[in-house]
Protein backbone atom coordinates (compact mmCIF):
# COMPACT_ATOMS: atom_id res chain seq x y z
CA UNK A 1 0.00 0.00 0.00
CA UNK A 2 1.22 3.72 -1.26
CA UNK A 3 1.96 6.05 2.10
CA UNK A 4 -1.09 8.35 1.96
CA UNK A 5 -1.25 12.28 2.06
CA UNK A 6 -2.01 13.18 5.59
CA UNK A 7 -5.39 13.87 6.46
CA UNK A 8 -6.47 16.55 8.70
CA UNK A 9 -8.81 15.13 11.56
CA UNK A 10 -8.88 18.10 13.62
CA UNK A 11 -7.69 21.70 14.51
CA UNK A 12 -7.87 23.34 17.84
CA UNK A 13 -6.90 27.15 19.18
CA UNK A 14 -6.50 28.82 22.59
CA UNK A 15 -5.93 32.31 22.91
CA UNK A 16 -5.58 32.29 26.79
CA UNK A 17 -3.00 30.36 28.75
CA UNK A 18 -2.87 27.11 30.02
CA UNK A 19 -1.05 24.20 30.57
CA UNK A 20 -2.58 21.58 28.49
CA UNK A 21 -4.77 22.07 25.37
CA UNK A 22 -7.62 18.98 24.63
CA UNK A 23 -8.50 18.39 20.83
CA UNK A 24 -12.03 17.62 19.84
CA UNK A 25 -13.20 14.27 19.35
CA UNK A 26 -11.97 12.54 16.38
CA UNK A 27 -12.65 8.77 14.81
CA UNK A 28 -9.38 8.00 13.20
CA UNK A 29 -9.24 4.58 10.95
CA UNK A 30 -8.03 1.83 12.30
CA UNK A 31 -3.07 0.95 12.39
CA UNK A 32 -3.12 4.55 10.87
CA UNK A 33 -0.27 6.91 12.08
CA UNK A 34 -1.59 9.66 13.98
CA UNK A 35 0.00 12.66 14.08
CA UNK A 36 0.04 15.57 16.30
CA UNK A 37 1.27 19.02 15.49
CA UNK A 38 1.36 22.46 17.47
CA UNK A 39 2.84 25.92 18.28
CA UNK A 40 2.86 27.91 21.25
CA UNK A 41 4.38 30.82 23.25
CA UNK A 42 5.99 30.73 26.64
CA UNK A 43 9.08 29.49 27.56
CA UNK A 44 7.85 25.72 28.02
CA UNK A 45 8.45 22.61 26.65
CA UNK A 46 6.12 19.79 25.82
CA UNK A 47 6.09 16.51 28.38
CA UNK A 48 3.32 14.68 26.99
CA UNK A 49 0.10 13.31 24.58
CA UNK A 50 -2.12 11.74 25.80
CA UNK A 51 -5.25 10.18 24.39
CA UNK A 52 -8.70 8.85 25.05
CA UNK A 53 -8.79 6.17 21.92
CA UNK A 54 -8.25 2.43 21.98
CA UNK A 55 -4.81 0.71 21.70
CA UNK A 56 -2.70 3.64 21.00
CA UNK A 57 1.43 2.74 21.33
CA UNK A 58 3.31 5.25 23.00
CA UNK A 59 3.79 8.90 21.88
CA UNK A 60 7.00 9.90 20.58
CA UNK A 61 7.35 13.76 20.70
CA UNK A 62 9.69 16.34 18.60
CA UNK A 63 10.17 20.09 19.84
CA UNK A 64 12.01 22.80 18.80
CA UNK A 65 11.95 26.34 20.62
CA UNK A 66 12.92 30.00 20.24
CA UNK A 67 13.82 31.23 23.25
CA UNK A 68 14.27 34.95 22.43
CA UNK A 69 10.55 35.25 22.00
CA UNK A 70 9.58 32.04 23.55
CA UNK A 71 8.17 30.62 20.65
CA UNK A 72 7.78 26.80 20.34
CA UNK A 73 6.80 24.36 17.84
CA UNK A 74 6.17 20.28 18.51
CA UNK A 75 5.47 17.18 16.13
CA UNK A 76 4.63 14.10 18.09
CA UNK A 77 3.28 10.96 16.63
CA UNK A 78 1.79 7.05 18.10
CA UNK A 79 0.74 4.38 16.27
CA UNK A 80 -3.22 3.82 16.52
CA UNK A 81 -5.09 0.47 17.63
CA UNK A 82 -6.58 -1.72 15.09
CA UNK A 83 -9.85 -0.34 16.30
CA UNK A 84 -9.41 3.20 18.11
CA UNK A 85 -12.66 4.25 18.06
CA UNK A 86 -13.60 8.19 18.97
CA UNK A 87 -11.28 9.93 21.15
CA UNK A 88 -9.30 13.02 21.95
CA UNK A 89 -5.76 14.14 22.36
CA UNK A 90 -4.16 16.51 24.88
CA UNK A 91 -1.07 18.08 24.93
CA UNK A 92 0.71 18.84 28.46
CA UNK A 93 3.62 21.51 28.94
CA UNK A 94 5.76 21.33 31.96
CA UNK A 95 3.77 24.64 32.97
CA UNK A 96 1.29 27.15 31.77
CA UNK A 97 1.77 28.78 28.30
CA UNK A 98 -0.47 30.88 26.04
CA UNK A 99 -1.33 31.00 22.02
CA UNK A 100 -1.91 27.25 21.87
CA UNK A 101 -2.33 25.87 18.45
CA UNK A 102 -2.62 22.23 17.74
CA UNK A 103 -3.75 20.02 14.54
CA UNK A 104 -3.96 16.33 14.08
CA UNK A 105 -3.29 14.48 11.52
CA UNK A 106 -3.09 10.62 10.32
CA UNK A 107 -1.11 8.56 7.48
CA UNK A 108 -1.68 5.35 5.97
CA UNK A 109 0.12 2.81 4.05
CA UNK A 110 3.51 3.65 6.34
CA UNK A 111 6.54 1.50 7.63
CA UNK A 112 4.98 0.07 11.12
CA UNK A 113 8.47 -0.56 11.90
CA UNK A 114 10.30 2.80 11.69
CA UNK A 115 7.43 5.02 10.50
CA UNK A 116 9.62 8.36 11.05
CA UNK A 117 13.21 7.72 10.04
CA UNK A 118 14.61 11.04 11.14
CA UNK A 119 13.08 14.58 12.37
CA UNK A 120 15.05 17.91 12.16
CA UNK A 121 14.51 21.39 13.97
CA UNK A 122 15.51 25.12 13.69
CA UNK A 123 15.05 28.03 14.98
CA UNK A 124 15.14 31.56 13.55
CA UNK A 125 14.71 35.75 13.76
CA UNK A 126 14.40 36.25 10.05
CA UNK A 127 11.06 36.55 7.75
CA UNK A 128 12.03 32.66 6.42
CA UNK A 129 13.09 29.93 8.12
CA UNK A 130 14.60 26.54 6.91
CA UNK A 131 14.56 23.32 8.29
CA UNK A 132 17.10 20.74 6.78
CA UNK A 133 16.78 16.56 6.91
CA UNK A 134 20.36 15.09 7.74
CA UNK A 135 20.09 13.05 4.46
CA UNK A 136 17.87 13.00 1.72
CA UNK A 137 14.18 11.41 2.01
CA UNK A 138 13.50 8.24 0.19
CA UNK A 139 11.02 9.13 -3.22
CA UNK A 140 8.12 7.26 -1.80
CA UNK A 141 8.21 9.27 1.73
CA UNK A 142 6.12 12.44 2.80
CA UNK A 143 7.72 15.17 4.50
CA UNK A 144 5.75 16.62 6.89
CA UNK A 145 6.89 20.06 8.43
CA UNK A 146 5.29 22.40 11.65
CA UNK A 147 6.48 26.28 12.31
CA UNK A 148 5.57 28.81 15.05
CA UNK A 149 5.61 32.19 13.70
CA UNK A 150 5.83 34.26 17.24
CA UNK A 151 4.23 37.74 16.42
CA UNK A 152 2.27 37.62 12.94
CA UNK A 153 -1.05 37.84 12.00
CA UNK A 154 -0.74 37.99 8.21
CA UNK A 155 -0.26 34.34 6.84
CA UNK A 156 2.66 32.27 6.09
CA UNK A 157 3.79 30.86 2.98
CA UNK A 158 4.86 27.60 2.24
CA UNK A 159 7.65 26.21 0.47
CA UNK A 160 8.34 25.45 -3.06
CA UNK A 161 6.64 22.05 -3.30
CA UNK A 162 4.84 21.51 -0.08
CA UNK A 163 1.04 21.94 0.70
CA UNK A 164 -0.07 23.19 3.49
CA UNK A 165 -2.25 21.81 5.82
CA UNK A 166 -3.39 24.75 7.61
CA UNK A 167 -2.24 28.07 8.15
CA UNK A 168 -3.98 29.92 11.43
CA UNK A 169 -3.46 32.04 14.68
CA UNK A 170 -4.00 31.24 18.17
CA UNK A 171 -6.29 34.19 18.89
CA UNK A 172 -8.37 36.26 17.92
CA UNK A 173 -7.32 39.88 17.06
CA UNK A 174 -4.23 41.73 15.93
CA UNK A 175 -0.60 41.97 17.27
CA UNK A 176 1.54 39.56 19.17
CA UNK A 177 -0.48 36.23 17.95
CA UNK A 178 1.54 33.05 17.23
CA UNK A 179 0.47 31.60 13.84
CA UNK A 180 1.04 28.12 13.35
CA UNK A 181 1.25 26.54 9.62
CA UNK A 182 2.08 22.74 8.74
CA UNK A 183 2.76 21.92 5.64
CA UNK A 184 3.39 18.44 3.64
CA UNK A 185 5.15 17.14 0.26
CA UNK A 186 4.42 13.97 -0.70
CA UNK A 187 7.00 11.27 -2.88
CA UNK A 188 9.20 14.28 -3.26
CA UNK A 189 12.62 13.60 -1.21
CA UNK A 190 12.50 17.35 -0.82
CA UNK A 191 15.43 17.50 2.09
CA UNK A 192 14.46 21.03 2.80
CA UNK A 193 11.07 22.53 4.74
CA UNK A 194 10.73 25.86 4.62
CA UNK A 195 8.59 28.77 5.21
CA UNK A 196 8.47 32.54 3.96
CA UNK A 197 6.25 35.58 5.05
CA UNK A 198 7.41 35.06 8.64
CA UNK A 199 7.58 38.33 10.90
CA UNK A 200 11.23 39.01 11.70
CA UNK A 201 10.71 38.75 15.58
CA UNK A 202 11.65 34.75 16.24
CA UNK A 203 10.49 31.46 14.28
CA UNK A 204 10.99 27.42 14.84
CA UNK A 205 10.12 24.88 13.08
CA UNK A 206 10.03 21.05 13.13
CA UNK A 207 10.14 18.47 10.00
CA UNK A 208 9.90 14.76 9.88
CA UNK A 209 10.28 12.16 7.51
CA UNK A 210 7.15 9.23 6.98
CA UNK A 211 8.19 6.57 5.50
CA UNK A 212 6.54 4.43 3.25
CA UNK A 213 5.78 0.83 4.17
CA UNK A 214 8.87 -1.57 3.26
CA UNK A 215 8.99 -4.96 2.46
CA UNK A 216 8.67 -6.58 -1.80
CA UNK A 217 5.16 -8.24 -2.55
CA UNK A 218 5.43 -12.35 -2.64
CA UNK A 219 3.52 -14.22 -5.66
CA UNK A 220 1.93 -17.35 -4.69
CA UNK A 221 2.48 -19.58 -7.37
CA UNK A 222 0.06 -22.39 -7.68
CA UNK A 223 2.24 -26.03 -7.83
CA UNK A 224 2.12 -28.02 -10.97
CA UNK A 225 -0.15 -30.71 -11.53
CA UNK A 226 1.52 -34.68 -11.28
CA UNK A 227 0.78 -36.51 -14.09
CA UNK A 228 0.49 -40.49 -13.64
CA UNK A 229 1.83 -42.01 -16.97
CA UNK A 230 1.81 -45.93 -16.91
Amino acid sequence: MALSAPTDLDEVADGSSGTSLTSNSVSPTGDALLVAAGTWLGNRDVTSLTDTLSGTGSWTIIQAKETGENAGAFIAYAILGSSPGSGTVTVTWTDSVVKRYITLQEFTGYNTSTPVPQNKSNTGTGASLTVTLDSTPASTSCVLGCVCDSDNDTGITEGSGFTPINDDHSSTGGGSETWSQSQYDLAGADTTCDWSGLFSVGNCGVAIEVAEAGGASVRLTAPLPLFYNP
